[in-house]
């Protein structure tokens, strides 16, 4: 299969002083915050079987007893919380790319996106028709999607909205219909023999929308257009720290707009691995 039109084959490396400094600090909040975790953790492990003591110590209808069993029930979420946090600091002691199941990577973002954005936003994923791989470091591919989520969050309102999250297909990734980042634009060739899949996050439905719904969606169109008109912009520059770590793995941030569609899709479009070859 090849790719319908040309997609940046290239992108320019990251400069050498940033990742040096992004990395020691990750390195240093890593391990701060695993030696927490794990204190935290031991700690409702304590209050966990102090329950448990407390219930077996009492008779099912005694007042206290629907209360502890609420309390227990909260101590175990947030345990399974914690262990998600333990997870996602692991992960940043991963250092090579390694090839993941696209679908499944997106599926194990979703609940990172869904405590980003507004509590009223429904947040859905959507399937391939078939496996799409990438290589990646995970860390590096959830920092560009939950980036890109920030961004969505400034133009959702509180009212209720729906968000949908899914892979796309190699066929279905044109050039022609994207935008893409400055920092990309340049490095579009007329040939190239990589196929690219993409991660889409598109806003699917606003209700109500909001009023100041153009204020917060031209700046990021701008922000695509003309990148250099107001540097120190906080959509910029967030667009700008996307695209740097999603340079790190040959991905390339775009929008793609239609007109029957007036806010656009945000896509992260990946080089695609054949593990067939």
């Amino acid at each position: 299969m090849t790719n319908p039109d040309p997609i940046p084959s290239s992108v320019p490396e990251p400069s050498a002083s940033r990742p040096n400094s992004i990395q020691a600090r990750y390195e240093c909040v890593s391990e701060l915050t695993l030696g927490l975790l794990h204190r935290l953790s031991n700690v409702l492990t304590g209050i966990y079987f102090n329950i448990d003591v407390c219930q077996e110590a009492i008779p099912e209808d005694h007042p206290a007893s629907e209360a502890l069993a609420e309390v227990s029930q909260a101590t175990q979420e947030i345990q399974q919380l914690l262990e998600r946090l333990t997870d996602i600091n692991l992960y940043r002691q991963e250092e090579e790319p390694t090839y993941h199941e696209l679908g499944s990577l997106i599926s194990q973002q979703i609940d990172l996106i869904r405590i980003l954005l507004p509590k009223t936003t429904h947040v859905e994923t959507r399937h391939a028709s078939a496996s799409l791989h990438i290589s990646a470091i995970e860390l590096d591919f959830r920092t560009v999607t939950l980036l890109i989520t920030r961004l969505l969050r400034k133009i959702l309102p509180h009212g209720n909205s729906k968000i949908i999250v899914q892979p796309v297909l190699p066929e279905n990734v044109r050039a022609s219909e994207l935008l893409f980042h400055p920092r990309s634009n340049h490095f579009i060739s007329n040939t190239t023999s990589t196929n690219f899949v993409a991660v889409q996050l598109s806003i699917e439905s606003i209700d109500p929308p909001p009023q100041s719904f153009q204020q917060h969606l031209l700046p990021i169109i701008h922000a695509f257009q003309t990148p250099t008109s107001n540097p120190t912009s906080p959509i910029i520059k967030e667009l700008e720290e996307a695209q740097f770590f999603a340079t790190k793995f040959g991905a390339h941030i775009a929008i793609r707009q239609t007109q029957s569609h007036l806010i656009p899709d945000f896509l992260i479009v990946i080089p695609e691995v054949d593990l067939n070859y």
